[in-house]
């Protein structure tokens, strides 16, 4: 039986200069990047389990914007090479892909998988023990990647392009699409990840206009949400949950005993009986007084 090493020896054989030729400066067999500033491309391939041979692999693409913020301070640190260079992982991008069958068919496969979900699949390269199909699978890879991963890539690091998907405030941000059922239903052109990443597009873009629209739109969302957890329950937040909304570092947050952010006072207050018990809680108020000031600002 083949094991990784045999596989990562034809992937190198076979994709690896594939890579190289399309502009990815770092090439490790199974993780990738290309730095296309303020871009950076990452393809990773791994392997699938538990149902599929253990060498069986998908293929996994995403880029990440340099220039996006993090949703908290601190919270995810990317590594980055020798040279400081960011080699964010793969899961860690704003925008995300997988490959999906190039010419190979591997229903022969497929089909033997009880779930119907599974066997529907087409973004799996199923590799026989014995490695007999090894390097037909990498070289479907290959195929894929010229044709429908390059692809992927280079519209997504069209940031013009990229920005319309996620430009919620434009009047065509919503498009007609026909659901499962048949029905037309309106949905969003795109996602990508991270919390202001659409205020981030615009910014870099140099569109300050909707900076400031974003902005906006971002503060009342904060307020209104702070005004309904005042309204409902007991009136009572998490650390947890005021480390997402206020955007501050854990430790930022229980330095003080009362703070004001968004037009609210939040006081430390004991547990209220639901939620992790281990977490301190803080119970909201308007009743804003004027010192006592924690702001993210």
């Amino acid at each position: 039986m083949i094991g990784s090493p045999e596989v990562n020896k034809i992937i190198r054989k076979i994709l690896s200069p594939v890579l190289r030729d399309n502009g990815f400066d770092k090439v490790k067999t199974r993780n990738n990047w290309a730095d296309r500033d303020p871009c950076i491309w990452v393809l990773n391939i791994r392997a699938v389990k538990p149902h599929f041979p253990s060498v069986s692999v998908s293929v996994w693409l995403g880029i990440y914007y340099k220039f996006i913020s993090p949703d908290i301070p601190g919270r995810l640190l990317v590594d980055t090479d020798k040279d400081g260079k960011l080699i964010p992982k793969e899961w860690m991008c704003h925008v995300r892909n997988h490959l999906v069958l190039a010419e190979l068919d591997q229903s022969k496969y497929t089909k033997s998988l009880r779930s119907s979900t599974e066997a529907s699949r087409n973004d799996i390269w199923w590799i026989e023990p014995d490695g007999s199909n090894l390097e037909d699978a990498i070289h479907d890879i290959k195929i894929a990647f010229l044709t429908q991963g390059i692809q992927w890539f280079n519209a997504y690091s069209d940031l013009e392009y990229a920005f319309s998907c996620i430009d919620f405030l434009a009047p065509d941000f919503l498009v007609e699409d026909i659901d499962e059922t048949g029905r037309t239903v309106l949905r969003p052109k795109g996602h990508i990840y991270g919390k202001h990443s659409a205020r981030d597009f615009a910014k870099y873009l140099g569109y300050q206009d909707k900076v400031a629209a974003y902005v906006a739109w971002e503060e009342s969302r904060k307020r209104e949400y702070f005004k309904r957890v005042c309204e409902f329950g007991a009136g009572v937040i998490g650390t947890c949950d005021l480390e997402i909304e206020l955007e501050l570092n854990r430790n930022v947050i229980l330095e003080k005993d009362t703070f004001t952010n968004s037009g609210f006072v939040f006081t430390k207050t004991t547990y209220p009986g639901h939620g992790p018990c281990w977490d301190q809680y803080w119970k909201i108020s308007q009743d804003v007084p004027i010192n006592s000031r924690l702001d993210n600002s």
